[in-house]
C-alpha cells in the first residue's frame, strides 16, 4: 500500500509533464495555396506554384518550411513510392511564391506538407497530394 501511495505522485508529475509537451494547441493564421499552370504547348513544361502569406505570424520568431517529395507511382497518390529524395522550401519572406517544374523534378506528381515553428510551438501538417496532370 505504501508503494502505491509513493508511486501516485510520481505518476501525476509524469502525466503533467507529457501534457505540457503536446503541440495540439498550436494554431497559425496563414494563407497557402498551390496552383497548376499548364504551359505544355509553348514550353513543354507543367508548373506548380506555391503562393503564401504568413503576415499574421511573428515572422522574426518563425521558421516555415514546405517539405516536398516527388512520387514515382502517381496512381497511389500520398501512399505512392518516393521517386527521388525529398527537398525543403525554406520560406525567407512572410509573403511570396515558388514555382516547381515537372521537368526539373522529373516526375508528374508529388506530395507536400507544411512545417511551422513559431514562438516555442511547432506544427507539422498532413501530407497533401499534387499532380501536374489530371
Amino acid at each position: 500500500m505504501k508503494k502505491i501511495l509513493l508511486f501516485l505522485p510520481v505518476l501525476f508529475f509524469c502525466i503533467q509533464g507529457f501534457s505540457q509537451k503536446s503541440n495540439d494547441g498550436c494554431t497559425f493564421d496563414y494563407n497557402l495555396e498551390v496552383t497548376k499552370r499548364d504551359d505544355f504547348m509553348t514550353t513543354r513544361d507543367l508548373t506548380a506554384t506555391f503562393k503564401w502569406d504568413f503576415t499574421k505570424l511573428n515572422w522574426e520568431a518563425s521558421d516555415v518550411k514546405i517539405e516536398v517529395i516527388p512520387i514515382k507511382d502517381c496512381m497511389n497518390e500520398i501512399q505512392g513510392t518516393e521517386f527521388k529524395d525529398g527537398f525543403r522550401i525554406v520560406l525567407k519572406e512572410a509573403t511570396g511564391s515558388q514555382e516547381l517544374s515537372h521537368r526539373a523534378m522529373g516526375t508528374k506528381c508529388f506530395k507536400w506538407r507544411l512545417v511551422v515553428s513559431s514562438e516555442g510551438c511547432e506544427k507539422t501538417y498532413s501530407w497533401t497530394y499534387f499532380s501536374f496532370v489530371d
